[in-house]
């Protein structure tokens, strides 16, 4: 994912979890928020509650990889921030793909192209 569409700024992800629509499951949220220009933002927000740094930047790339080859089927305009909760604490590469692809599924994320 290029580093122009990540969300840089504190200010912009309260907002978006502010105001927001949230879609959650016991082990991931997903906040979205329309963008005034109709790009996607994306930001992958792991607590402390998920081990240390090493584990949390394993879980950032984890829920990156899963949305690699998802990121054309998602709805344009809207800034994503997607938050893994403290209960994915010990999950491998499959447990973070099948319970974010199925979190995908249930809600109206993905669009019909």
């Amino acid at each position: 994912m290029k580093k122009q569409y990540m969300i840089q700024r504190n200010e912009v992800i309260q907002h978006v979890m502010q105001k927001g629509e949230r879609i959650g499951n016991r082990y991931f949220l997903i906040y979205r928020l329309p963008t005034p220009d109709g790009k996607n933002y994306f930001a992958f927000l792991v607590g402390k509650k998920i081990g240390k740094a090493h584990a949390r930047n394993q879980m950032r790339r984890y829920i990156k990889a899963v949305l690699q080859p998802n990121y054309q089927q998602l709805q344009p305009g809207y800034y994503y921030l997607f938050l893994a909760k403290g209960a994915a604490n010990e999950f491998s590469y499959q447990d973070v793909k099948i319970n974010l692809e199925k979190l995908l599924k249930k809600t109206t994320i993905k669009s019909d192209r």
